[in-house]
Formats: structure tokens, sequence, C-alpha cells
């Protein structure tokens, strides 16, 4: 596996090298799993909607959106990124996420045909995305920086840790800490309450 999303009923969401994506239901673990759909080359980022729908990105090929609801049925084609590297579900419903290119896009499903918008940029990959419920991100680069990005994305507060070895980054449930897991050397976690990033 590749890649992994937790959907809101419980169930998850896989995807491999072999491109498929599949949905497991750990009610019941005897249970095979379903097969959403696939792509040509290997799933690298799921990311899982409020609504029940998944966002796929692949290794070369488009952002797609699933609807675990109607397995089988094909997906619907968000648009084209480079190399997808991570990827985040605001409350909203947009995605935002983040490629080989060190791009962050901010993508909207609800739009007929979605135009990404460029909101910012690391000097590297992007190699983790989380999203706090109040709307705000943060993204973690090959160049070593964290960024906490305001709700409207237009400015970004450093955080004094370093992203290089970052593995994966997420909020707790109240949305007060961000925990981040460094490749190697553990976990550090950092408050994520000053007005200044709101």
């Amino acid at each position: 596996m590749t890649a992994l999303a937790a959907l809101v009923d419980g169930r998850v969401v896989s995807g491999g090298r072999d491109g498929r994506l599949l949905l497991w239901d750990p009610a019941q673990p005897r249970a095979q799993p379903r097969e959403l759909g696939r792509y040509e080359g290997s799933v690298s980022e799921l990311a899982a909607l409020a609504d029940g729908r998944v966002v796929s990105g692949a290794a070369d090929g488009p952002l797609l959106l699933w609807d675990p609801a109607q397995a089988g049925t094909q997906p619907r084609e968000l648009g084209h990124s480079s190399l997808v590297t991570a990827l985040a579900a605001l409350a909203d419903g947009r995605v935002v996420s983040g490629d080989f290119d060190g791009r962050l896009l901010l993508w909207d499903p609800a739009q007929a045909r979605p135009q990404p918008r460029e909101f910012g940029r690391h000097e590297g990959l992007v190699t983790a995305l989380a999203a706090l419920a109040d709307g705000r991100v943060v993204s973690g680069g090959s160049d070593g920086r964290v960024l906490l990005w305001g709700k409207t994305m237009e400015s970004a507060v450093v955080l004094r840790c370093s992203a290089e070895r970052l593995a994966t980054a997420g909020f707790d449930r109240n949305g007060m800490w961000l925990a981040i897991a460094h490749a190697g050397e553990g976990l550090s976690c950092w408050s994520v309450t000053d007005s200044a990033t709101r």
C-alpha cells in the first residue's frame, strides 16, 4: 500500500503501486475489500472528504474524485498536476495538493471544471499536508520548512521546526496542536493557536 484514507463512516480506502483503490470495512475483518477503480500507475496520495468521497493522486495521472457509495463507477477527473506528493481535504469540501515541483494548489470539486489556485510554494517537493477544521493548512517541504497557512491562504507563518525528514503531520481533535512525525527522529508537537495565522 502506498496511501490510506479513513472515511467518516469508519471504512478505509487504500491505494497501491498496482494502481488499485480498495475499500475496506474494519467491522467485517474477514470480508474481501471492494475495488473502487484503478490507475494505470501507482496511487501516490489519498484524502477523504467530509461527505464520504475520496480524492486520489497518482505518480503520473490526474486527480480523481471517487464515490465509495458507487463502487465500480467511473471517477470524476478534477484536473492534472505533476507528481502529487501530498493531499489534504478541508472541512468545506475543497482539497489542497502538494507536488514534486513544490507547488501548493487549492482545488474546489464543487466547480464543474475546477481550476486550481496556486497559493504557495516550497523550494523542493512538498512532503506533507494537514488541514485544520477552521480552514488553516500546514505544509512541509524538502526545503526544511513547515508553513502554517491562514484561512485565506494568502500568507503563512514559518514554524520553528524542520521538515527535512518530515514523514507526516496531523492536528489533534481540538485543532490546538500540530503533531509532526519526523522520519527516524520521533514526534514533535506544536501549538497552532497563534491568532496571526487565522
